[in-house]
């Protein structure tokens, strides 16, 4: 009886201590559990802080906030804070110039592929950044790519908050940016319109420095265009609605300072060059284009003031000799880097391709090869007979035709230069598919676009039109955006090659 009673008491001893130690583990738990959430949303709250910096296109503080979210967020292992903290920093680095670095964090941000396929706005926001990076770098195809990565991101969301719609918009901006720099500025001012048309009815101070930004392409945009009006009303505009948006001052005075320059007027050129040194130097923002030093340089020489002249070409010179040598070698090291990646790919392609496909490939070309050595054996002669009959009669067909072709070009042209009213008339005469095959391709089109389309069929350039017709540069361009709308022309199509296109199909 004593035995069972101790073994009994055991029992419930050791019940007991299990039972305690399951309750302190639960409990232990439940607090760890407690102090992380604290801690993300924490972290969630500086990445909130963080993200108002971003937003405003500040850089240097950028580095410190962001080191300090990746601090915290190492500690448990946030994802979230991870992923945005890198990509802050790639960022500050970007707006720095320090492209290979900025890469590197932007690898890191993309590790974590499992968090990035929920957020697919900060997907969206890590390609593009990529997108800016190759872009700095003049790297047009790889900036493009990861800018239409970052718009495909963008789609896939089931939400159109507005975050979305300005995330995308910048992006759009961003392509006018890189079309730009490629002297495609037919494909820049769609995008740019593209970009503005997005966030038109967003009415908040959040979307205040985008706004301005697109005011300031507008601006830059109409100045390649020569017209000066506009160009001056969008960068006033800029100036005037922004508020602590230092980027968009500098960009904006940089603008007017080439409008005056270009207007010969250097004092006012002076002066709005100088607004924008003082701003980049107050607050010593990191910026990349130091032609406005090199501009300075030229209004001084033209002023007569040659010391100011040779201090400011100095500072252009030594900066952008460095940017250069910096650049340089940031573009070789990301172009390594990507080739290798590329190599890889593609080897890893080729094995599957070699090994699922070489057999049937390899009976399909001899099929093909036995198929067409037959039917080509058999035609051959036959053709050779066809086409020396078809060339003699074609022959004196053509010496009358491109007689009769060349007399009515040259009138069709006389009447274009001179814009006779019967222009339209004649031209239909002589291109009588060109009316039809516009408007089987859209019902939209008016005499007016029709008869635009007939001058750059003929070779016309913009200025010319506008010269011929009598009409301003600017309802020219507004002609060719239009007209692309109602083609449906994608923006890397060129205009001109659209419209010979469309002009010489033939009518089923």
């Amino acid at each position: 009886m004593i035995i069972k009673r101790k073994v009994g008491l055991l029992k419930f001893d050791f019940f007991y201590i299990k039972l305690s130690l399951c309750s302190l583990i639960l409990y232990s738990h439940n607090i760890f559990s407690q102090q992380k959430n604290q801690e993300t949303k924490a972290i969630d709250s500086l990445i909130e802080a963080t993200n108002q910096v971003y937003m405003r296109y500040e850089f240097l503080p950028l580095i410190p906030l962001s080191q300090n979210i990746l601090k915290k967020s190492e500690k448990i292992d946030y994802e979230k804070g991870l992923v945005y903290g890198n990509f802050y920093i790639a960022n500050a680095l970007v707006g720095i110039g320090k492209y290979k670095e900025s890469n590197e964090y932007l690898q890191k941000s993309q590790a974590y592929r499992k968090y990035l396929e929920k957020d697919l706005m900060q997907s969206s926001r890590n390609y593009g950044l990529l997108g800016d990076n190759y872009l700095s770098l003049k790297l047009y195809s790889l900036s493009r790519k990861n800018f239409q990565m970052s718009i495909d991101e963008l789609k896939k969301s089931k939400k159109r908050d507005r975050t979305i719609i300005r995330t995308e918009s910048s992006t759009y901006l961003n392509i006018g940016e890189l079309y730009k720099e490629m002297k495609k500025y037919d494909s820049a001012y769609y995008y740019i319109i593209k970009a503005k048309n997005l966030i038109r009815n967003l009415d908040a101070k959040d979307i205040e420095i985008e706004k301005n930004l697109i005011e300031i392409d507008l601006g830059f945009h109409h100045l390649e265009y020569k017209d000066q009006d506009s160009a001056k009303y969008y960068f006033n505009s800029a100036i005037r609605k922004s508020t602590l948006d230092v980027l968009v001052k500098i960009y904006a005075y940089e603008g007017l300072g080439n409008l005056y320059q270009k207007q010969k007027k250097y004092l006012e050129a002076e002066q709005s060059y100088l607004k924008a040194i003082d701003i980049i130097e107050r607050y010593n923002y990191p910026i990349e284009n130091f032609e406005i030093y090199k501009n300075l340089s030229q209004i001084y020489n033209l002023l007569g003031d040659s010391a100011k002249s040779e201090n400011f070409l100095e500072q252009f010179n030594n900066n952008q000799d460095s940017l250069d040598l910096s650049k340089k070698v940031e573009r070789d090291i990301i172009i390594n880097d990507v080739l290798k990646i590329e190599k890889e790919i593609h080897q890893e392609e080729n094995k599957r391709r070699m090994l699922y496909g070489g057999i049937a490939f390899g009976a399909l070309v001899l099929i093909a090869s036995l198929y067409v050595f037959y039917n080509f054996k058999k035609k051959s002669k036959k053709l050779v007979e066809e086409k020396e009959s078809i060339a003699l009669l074609k022959e004196d067909e053509n010496k009358e035709l491109k007689q009769k072709i060349n007399e009515a070009f040259d009138e069709i042209i006389t009447l274009a230069k001179t814009n006779n009213s019967s222009f339209w008339t004649r031209f239909q005469e002589v291109y009588p598919n060109f009316k039809d095959n516009f408007l089987a391709v859209s019902q939209d089109f008016k005499v007016g676009d029709l008869t635009f389309c007939a001058y750059v069929y003929l070779g016309f350039s913009s200025k010319e039109i506008a010269d011929h017709t009598f009409k301003t540069l600017k309802t020219i361009e507004n002609y060719r955006y239009n007209i692309r709308k109602k083609l449906s022309l994608v923006p890397d199509q060129d205009f001109n090659m659209a419209i010979k296109d469309i002009a010489n199909r033939k009518l089923s």
